[in-house]
């Protein structure tokens, strides 16, 4: 989240693993173009459960649940993603903040080139 000054706090925004797959989500699958929050939601699912197959309806829930609530108001308000009640659309900072994710020591997010 941005701070008083403006300045975004990136240390906060990238200690949650589910904010920096909202990222991946978005950079491979919108095009630039918003995306339904429930079809986020299952596609951070399946990523979290290493899965190609179904998602565990509970899971799916709870990542809906958790990303609505906290995660996009958060990534909205640093301008990472735009997020109304119904979709998410790519912010100007969402790949900043999705290099600074794989970047980061440990990270378990695989680089992936990305479009211009």
């Amino acid at each position: 989240m941005p701070s008083s000054d403006g300045t975004i706090e990136w240390g906060d925004l990238l200690s949650s693993r589910r904010r920096v797959l909202i990222s991946l989500v978005l950079i491979e699958s919108s095009d630039g173009e918003p995306i339904d929050v429930g079809e986020l939601a299952t596609e951070v699912a399946r990523l979290e459960s290493q899965t190609s197959g179904p998602v565990d309806k509970d899971h799916r829930q709870s990542v809906y649940t958790t990303s609505t609530q906290y995660h996009l108001p958060k990534l909205d308000a640093a301008n990472i993603v735009s997020y109304d009640a119904t979709t998410v659309a790519p912010g100007e900072n969402l790949r900043r903040f999705y290099s600074l994710a794989v970047l980061l020591p440990g990270s378990e997010i695989e680089s992936r080139p990305l479009s211009p």
